[in-house]
Order: structure tokens, then sequence, then C-alpha cells
């Protein structure tokens, strides 16, 4: 019974070791989060200019593009006039 009394040690030891090591498993993990390689494309976007809005759209959506111009100026118009009652 030469190794009776190791058991006790063996156990101290290894909590030791996870009490040092333990703490840096976290740590460099969470190094490396975050920092994932940006993968850039080229949009092929085109910009319609209009006195109150920006709109982006891609070439082929071009009369969308036109609709929804339309649709944000008459929207534009009714918030105006909401506005306008609820103040006066």
């Amino acid at each position: 019974m030469r190794f009776a009394n190791t058991r006790p040690v063996a156990v101290g030891c290894f909590l030791a070791l996870t009490a040092i090591v333990g703490p840096w498993a976290g740590v460099a993990e969470a190094q490396y989060f975050g920092r994932n390689k940006v993968q850039y494309e080229d949009f092929d976007f085109k910009t319609l200019k209009t006195e109150h809005f920006d709109i982006l759209y891609y070439p082929e959506a071009r009369t969308l593009g036109g609709w929804l111009y339309e649709e944000l100026c008459e929207c534009l118009d009714a918030l105006v006039v909401i506005q306008a009652q609820s103040v006066g």
C-alpha cells in the first residue's frame, strides 16, 4: 500500500492546476471574439437624389425606385398635413 495516500495529493494538484489555468481558458477565447475577417463585395447601387430623400436602388429596379419616390412624397405630404392639424 505504497500509494494509498496519493489520491488526495492528486486531487489537490488537479484543483490547483485548474485554479491556475482556468481563468486563461476564457481569455484566450475572448481575445478572438469579434475578429472575423470582413468580406466586402462591390455593390452596384444607384442613387436617386430628391429634395428630402436619397433612394438607393439597383439598376434593374429603377422603376421601383421611381415608384418609391412618388409614394414617399405622398406620405411626406400627408405627414405635413397631419402635423399642421395637430399643432394648429
